[in-house]
């Protein structure tokens, strides 16, 4: 089971991490069969013994990454099944049960027949703006129509006052 962490899986962690593992078991690790290369290349098989045994196996999996994948594919190694007890039936949760098909289709259809009344929105109208009249300068020709443009009114001016000791 993929899911399933055993002790065996913590205790290769542990000689990986400490580098106390055996090359058969790096192998195994790396899912090549040890036994299956060390028949078919023993010179080969030899040599990364050797090679292993002077390094951590981290250190020879990144020096040997690129031969390793071919190996894998030449020699593959399967692990043997660990045999897992089932858990009891009556500890699963319950399953729900769909709805009898038969009433959802009636339903349906006599939905389908008499199709629902919606209210339609109400839209009320917007108040018209009455626009004002503009102003017409008067007749009278007393220069009203200087008048209408705005007086120019100045600011004052505020002077700082010189500070005093």
């Amino acid at each position: 089971m993929p899911g399933l962490i055993t002790i065996a899986h913590s205790i290769k962690f542990l000689y990986l991490l400490l580098g106390l593992m055996e090359f058969n078991e790096y192998l195994h690790s790396k899912k090549i069969d040890s036994d299956a290369f060390r028949k078919a290349n023993s010179s080969q098989w030899n040599e990364w013994k050797a090679i292993f045994d002077q390094m951590h196996p981290k250190s020879f999996t990144a020096q040997k990454l690129f031969l390793i994948n071919p190996l894998r594919h030449a020699f593959p190694y399967e692990a043997p099944v660990e045999v897992v007890k089932e858990k009891k039936a009556g500890s699963q949760k319950p399953i729900m049960k769909p709805k009898p098909k038969k009433e959802e289709e009636g339903e349906k259809k006599e939905s389908a027949a008499k199709p629902t009344m919606r209210p339609k929105p109400v839209m009320k109208t917007k108040p018209k703006i009455q626009v004002k009249p503009k102003i017409q300068a008067k007749p009278d020709g007393e220069g009203n129509a200087g008048e209408s443009k705005p007086k120019f009114k100045p600011k004052p001016v505020i002077k700082k006052r010189p500070k005093t000791d």
